[in-house]
């Protein structure tokens, strides 16, 4: 692991950063010394502690992050966006990360609605309509 960085997403800052492999404090025999938090799960695998460049934040790490816990969060919304529709998005994205299928779809969904009402689409694009109306008439439309 000496001299492996990694690039990834801090959940933490949520910056793209690099991470650098904690540094153990060992004491042995009235001596002190430092080395890296690695467990070698096996040959081809290890897990091992990285630090956040940014704001010092750990990560648990497998290998050379294939995997990465805490996960990282998705991407902050532009900030562009109006607050009331990042608000939805931003939830949309965060159930998309931890595989809430539904939820996001909802969610995204909401963000949509509420993207349209302005616009006066919200009578034919509402939430008490099912979605594959709302298909059906903008295949129609089309």
């Amino acid at each position: 692991m000496a001299g492996m960085r990694i690039s990834v997403f801090c959940p933490h800052c949520h910056r793209h950063t690099s991470l650098e492999p904690a540094r153990v404090e060992v004491q042995h025999r009235n001596e002190t010394f430092f080395v890296e938090a690695v467990w070698k799960e096996s040959c081809e695998s290890k897990w091992w502690i990285g630090v956040c460049n940014f704001c010092g934040g750990p990560l648990l790490v497998r290998n050379a992050a294939t995997t990465v816990y805490p996960h990282p969060l998705p991407q902050p919304t532009d900030k562009n966006v109006p607050d009331h529709i990042c608000r939805d998005l931003d939830e949309a994205k965060q159930c998309f990360a931890v595989s809430a299928w539904r939820a996001a779809a909802v969610m995204a969904r909401r963000a949509m609605l509420l993207r349209s009402a302005p616009n006066g689409v919200r009578t034919a694009f509402s939430l008490r309509v099912p979605w594959r109306v709302v298909v059906d008439r903008a295949a129609v439309a089309a």
